[in-house]
């Protein structure tokens, strides 16, 4: 007899209206055999199977439904049934993980956290190192938060990772202190040093006691660091610095004249010696050279379009100086010199003059500058005061940067200057102003201009930051982008470029003296073996074919001798490790998503790493060469993070696609997982 479905399905319903739940079940469970992948019926029969107690099949069931529709990408049905299967699994944090996920995708992000906390508590004892990998995406998604930021800290202390804590806490100072909170930045940098000692961080330390005006405190930090590095310059100047603040001027005074000795910085050791004098220090103790110390400071710290006489005179002057200026504080350097660029025929104007120096030296581009500053003349004396102080903080020497200025010469042509001046002050603004007004806007702009002030208020500022530099590249002299460029970026932590920060000399409890040395917090050749962190292997002669998937081991020989992939293997091999992770960002394959997720599993980015590989293998197809190899590394992560239950379903996916693929491994592989349920 064939099997009809409707007259099941109509029996079932009977079943039900009298109670007879078993024999409905039943019912149920032959049309689901019939039709194995129908969700309705799934989920019919989970429910009577809950119904009448039969809890684990209930479960199975739901997992499947929930599992298909996050594959299929309906993320939305699957909250439901997760919601469900969190009330009879409460105790596994790897349900409110799995909601979580489904929530951000349908845009519920508030609703995620509240999951992603829930994850935490419940792992942060038993199992901290799978807390603070959550923790970190919660951090991510509430970047305004700071008490997220210290449970992220704490996290990580609990799992007795203390390179990585010390590194949370000293990023939360750093936070703290940003925003005015100097004592609590103390206690976090002081968290940082009881996780890791470091004579640096203890200093740090010491700076954020002075700023919160308790230099007793701050002693106690130095003493310790002097006892190690009694001849550093930083640490007397510091120690100085605390001597000073609780009166005792006479050893302070010593102090600093020994950091004045010691550095070599002219501005380091002018603003020393300077301190030294506030404290007492005589004519007779100071150096003989003082004055000469102090020119050579005061030269290296000018930037010429900061003076008052560079202000703009007209307003065709202040159409370029306005852009230019707002450039240079922002480290847009190539773009601040194409703009002042621009203002061909203006370069005898002081505050054209003073921008275009300015910006060639931040270009690197000193010969020129000193070119144009052999060849300005200008009748006020203070401005070629001014150049001539320029040149010698350029490295040319004091008799050098005199000889460049050629008072006869200088005289013959104050005449034709002055008439010049006047006469591009009368004619050329008002044809100039008339062209900036007839300029058409930039198709495109006021739209890119919505979206980032969307983003910015909705807290994405990177994002908003984003679309500004869009709109830039589009038209570079976009007054709004520009000025919301200049309100926008204090939001985030990058600091202005050192080039054209001041260096306070009064100041030395805030460290006024950093470190310009871009190399000294890493190292790219400390691994003697750059292939080691990564898991690459060097490649042989002999590479296994990356299509007989069933003899690879790892399949990154082959992958890095792609022809795509040369310039990363080249990076790799001196250690160059950023470098190679933006080389593979700009190749659009598996291959090189493979190669990128190995970088960053190296480095624990594991969330990183995960969405990279979807990506990637959303856009490939199953039958491809690399696919099992990035399926592997999808396991790998899965089981990096203890998430059990991911890593049984992906390396099932990958014995269904091939069940020759790695066997032993896999099958050793899913009974080491058992030990983690």
């Amino acid at each position: 007899m064939s099997f009809d479905a409707q007259q099941v399905e109509q029996q079932a319903a009977q079943y039900l209206s009298q109670g007879r739940v078993e024999e409905a079940l039943k019912s149920y469970k032959s049309l689901l055999r019939k039709d194995p992948k129908s969700r309705r019926l799934r989920k019919t029969v989970a429910d009577l199977s809950l119904k009448i107690g039969n809890k684990r099949e209930a479960e199975q069931l739901m997992l499947a439904i929930a599992e298909t529709d996050v594959k299929e990408k309906q993320f939305r049905m699957a909250i439901p049934i997760y919601r469900e299967l969190i009330k009879m699994r409460q105790k596994d944090y790897e349900m409110h993980l799995e909601i979580a996920h489904c929530l951000i995708e349908s845009n519920f992000e508030t609703d995620a956290l509240i999951h992603l906390k829930k994850a935490v508590e419940m792992t942060q004892r038993q199992k901290p190192e799978v807390a603070q990998e959550i923790q970190f995406r919660i951090v991510g998604m509430t970047p305004g938060e700071l008490t997220e930021r210290r449970t992220y800290a704490e996290l990580l202390e609990s799992a007795n990772w203390s390179d990585k804590a010390s590194d949370a806490w000293k990023e939360f100072a750093a936070l703290n202190r940003k925003l005015g909170k100097i004592k609590e930045a103390a206690r976090s940098i002081e968290r940082a040093l009881n996780n890791r000692e470091n004579w640096e961080t203890r200093l740090e330390a010491a700076q954020c006691r002075f700023e919160s005006q308790e230099p007793r405190k701050a002693l106690e930090h130095l003493q310790k660091v002097y006892k190690d590095y009694p001849t550093d310059p930083k640490v007397l100047a510091l120690l100085a610095t605390g001597l000073q603040m609780v009166g005792h001027e006479a050893k302070a005074k010593q102090l600093w004249l020994e950091a004045g000795k010691r550095y070599d910085d002219d501005v380091k050791r002018a603003a020393a010696y300077e301190e030294a004098a506030v404290c007492g220090a005589t004519t007779e103790e100071l150096p003989e050279d003082i004055e000469g110390i102090q020119r050579l400071a005061s030269a290296q710290q000018m930037r010429l379009h900061t003076r008052e006489w560079a202000s703009s005179a007209s307003k065709v002057e202040h159409r370029f100086v306005l852009k230019t200026s707002l450039y240079m504080e922002f480290g847009r350097f190539e773009d601040a010199l194409d703009c002042i660029v621009g203002a061909e025929g203006l370069e005898k104007r002081p505050a054209i003059f003073a921008l275009l120096t300015e910006a060639l030296v931040a270009n690197d581009k000193v010969d020129e500058a000193i070119e144009i500053l052999q060849g300005f003349k200008n009748p006020s004396d203070k401005i070629m005061e001014d150049v001539q102080l320029r040149l010698l903080g350029l490295g040319l020497s004091e008799e050098d940067s005199e000889e460049l200025i050629d008072d006869d010469l200088l005289d013959d042509d104050l005449e034709d200057l002055s008439a010049e001046s006047v006469d591009d002050n009368t004619d050329t603004d008002t044809d100039t102003d008339d062209q900036i007004e007839s300029l058409p806007e930039t198709p495109g702009v006021d739209g890119l201009m919505e979206t980032a002030d969307t983003l910015f208020s909705s807290g994405q500022v990177q994002g908003a930051l984003d679309v500004l530099n869009q709109i830039l590249e589009k038209d570079p002299t976009h007054m709004g982008a520009l000025q919301k460029m200049g309100v926008w970026a204090l939001q985030e932590t990058v600091e202005p470029p050192s080039a054209f920060q001041s260096s306070p000399a009064d100041a030395f409890a805030s460290d006024p003296f950093p470190s310009s040395d871009p190399f000294s917090s890493s190292d790219p050749f400390s691994s003697s073996d750059p292939f080691s962190s990564v898991g690459f292997q060097t490649p042989s002669k002999t590479s296994v074919s990356s299509t007989d998937s069933s003899q690879q081991t790892t399949g990154t020989d082959s992958f890095l001798m792609m022809p795509e992939l040369r310039q990363v293997y080249k990076f790799v091999l001196i250690g160059f490790m950023d470098e190679a992770i933006q080389e593979l960002r700009s190749v659009n394959t598996l291959e090189a998503a493979i190669v990128l997720a190995r970088i960053r599993i190296s480095k624990e980015e594991y969330r990183g790493a995960l969405e990279d590989l979807q990506d990637a293998l959303d856009n490939s197809i199953s039958q491809g060469p690399s696919y099992l190899d990035a399926l592997w590394e999808v396991a790998r992560i899965y089981s990096l993070q203890q998430r059990v239950r991911n890593t049984k379903r992906t390396l099932d996916e990958i014995s269904d696609l091939n069940p020759d693929f790695k066997r032993d491994e896999i099958t050793l592989w899913k009974e080491a997982l058992e030990l983690l349920d």
